[in-house]
């Protein structure tokens, strides 16, 4: 975060690939491996949340409230795994 905003988002894999490649300077700071934040809002329901996330061509996204601040994390795993224990009692 910078002033307050997100600056962007590293996965584990990223993050592991990176630790695990010799040719990647140990000096590198979480920043110069980041790519921009994909987001939702808290109140998108899971269907909008799905349509978003694969019009963003996005594997996970930033839960942001209503004031900009993120307050957590969904991923497309995530989601599938919410909508199977929804319909599995159905």
């Amino acid at each position: 975060m910078d002033n307050g905003a997100v600056v962007g988002v590293i996965s584990v894999r990223e993050a592991r690939m990176a630790l695990l490649d010799p040719a990647v300077d140990r000096s590198a700071t979480a920043r110069s491996f980041a790519r921009p934040a994909q987001t939702l809002m808290a109140d998108d329901d899971l269907r909008s949340a799905v349509q978003k996330l694969a019009e963003m061509k996005a594997a996970e996204a930033l839960v942001m409230d209503v004031e900009g601040k993120p307050i957590g994390v969904v991923t497309r795993e995530g989601i599938l795994e919410a909508w199977r224990r929804a319909t599995q009692s159905e």
